[in-house]
């Protein structure tokens, strides 16, 4: 046998024996992170929920609410993968305020979580063929004079807004007001009970109104659930009273 093959074979049998010592010394260098994320690996505990527009006689098409629903789902979907990769992420640069992935993800935690619950909200409180509430109207004639009143404001509100509507219960003055959301976790009031919900995004109405906001408004002010709205002041603001 000439030095070439003798080396060769060396070689050879030298790569049998250590392989399977590399291969170990592998798997037990895995990382922390993709042990943290085996260990704490969940499904998604956040279910999104279903909406019987027809039920509730919405004059919505059945286009805009499916691809309205369509959208919100997809908030429900980001809210669980944002929850699950906070489980794992880097927190060794948390101290940067301009970048982190951290930061990153609790940033975009507010806006899926938001998203998602004002999107339901605002479903929930769809339907036609409904009269505000005893202690609902009490709330509007107290905080703002008349019906009538208050629906100005709430027009006026949802002219004004680039993306929500929300009219609540403040537990701080005890007054019931028409808060402007730029977006969902912008402009967010703290302390607020929500009782009706509207959203003024153009997703919300450019299938069947285009860019016409002004006849959205006027539809959907016919379109609200008073019954559901009444539901609310009924189950959260009595506890709270």
């Amino acid at each position: 046998m000439n030095r070439t093959m003798k080396a060769t074979l060396i070689v050879t049998v030298f790569l049998t024996a250590i392989t399977p010592h590399l291969a170990l010394a592998k798997a037990k260098k895995k990382s922390p992170e993709k042990e943290r994320a085996k260990s704490t690996q969940t499904t998604a505990h956040y279910p999104a929920k279903s909406f019987d527009f027809a039920a509730n006689n919405v004059t919505f098409s059945n286009s805009q609410l499916e691809q309205h629903t369509k959208l919100y789902q997809g908030y429900v979907k980001k809210r669980n993968e944002i929850e699950e990769s906070l489980k794992t992420v880097d927190r060794s640069n948390v101290a940067n305020i301009t970048y982190s992935p951290f930061r990153a993800l609790k940033i975009a935690e507010t806006f899926a979580h938001n998203g998602s619950i004002l999107h339901e909200l605002y479903f929930q409180n769809l339907g036609t063929g409904t009269q505000p509430g005893k202690q609902t109207l009490e709330l509007i004639n107290k905080n703002f004079g008349s019906l009538e009143k208050f629906k100005e404001d709430v027009i006026a509100c949802a002219s004004c807004s680039r993306g929500w509507v929300v009219t609540g219960y403040c537990l701080d003055d005890h007054s019931v007001h028409n808060y402007v959301l730029d977006a969902h976790n912008q402009t967010v009031p703290v302390l607020v009970v929500p009782l009706l919900v509207i959203d003024i995004y153009e997703h919300a109405y450019m299938i069947d109104y285009g860019i016409d906001r002004a006849q959205y408004l006027k539809d959907m002010w016919e379109n609200i659930n008073w019954d559901v709205v009444e539901q609310r002041v009924e189950k959260w603001l009595k506890k709270l009273q």
